[in-house]
């Protein structure tokens, strides 16, 4: 497989393959060794053509550059882009926690507080959170499942004893 003579044509193609790669995000060494099988040599000649003679040529130095170039757009873009769902995604959940927690205040309760908050505290409470769940599952990373689902465990708790508690704020003999 060793061939020593890089021909002009070779080369041309060596920096062809190259750039393709590099302006679509893809690494150097996948290029070369992509280089390699088209080209009858070792992906390891291949870079080292390139980054020994090719990449400093004037004759291909647009080419790299235009290539560099375009894959750093590409990826600013995607950063961009990463950061704008990423804010989205805290502003869905931000509102659907917000929601969530309206509907279960009596899970943040206190136990010297239940008297005058029991009215609606035994309303709230028949406020489902599973559809809550379901409806914001699309919008909600796992973090946020995760912490709904931790709440909606809570509530399942919480409901045996705010049963007992309202029964005996019931049964509690005024006087």
């Amino acid at each position: 497989m060793r061939r020593d003579q890089w021909t002009t044509t070779e080369d041309n193609k060596l920096v062809q393959i190259w750039c393709s790669h590099v302006s679509k995000g893809k690494t150097q060494l996948t290029a070369f060794d992509v280089a390699g099988r088209e080209l009858d040599r070792t992906g390891a000649a291949c870079g080292y053509r390139f980054n020994s003679f090719l990449r400093h040529s004037t004759i291909y130095k647009s080419a790299i550059r235009k290539a560099k170039d375009t894959r750093i757009e590409k990826s600013n873009e995607k950063r961009k882009q990463d950061y704008k769902d990423r804010n989205e995604s805290k502003k869905a959940s931000s509102i659907s926690v917000g929601q969530l927690e309206t509907t279960n205040l009596y899970t943040s309760t206190t136990a010297s507080s239940i008297t005058a908050q029991a009215p609606m505290i035994h309303t709230s409470r028949f406020t489902p959170l599973e559809p809550v769940v379901v409806k914001y599952s699309t919008t909600f990373g796992v973090a946020e499942l995760k912490a709904l689902r931790n709440l909606l465990n809570k509530q399942e708790k919480l409901d045996p004893k705010l049963d007992r508690l309202l029964h005996d704020l019931k049964n509690m003999p005024l006087g």
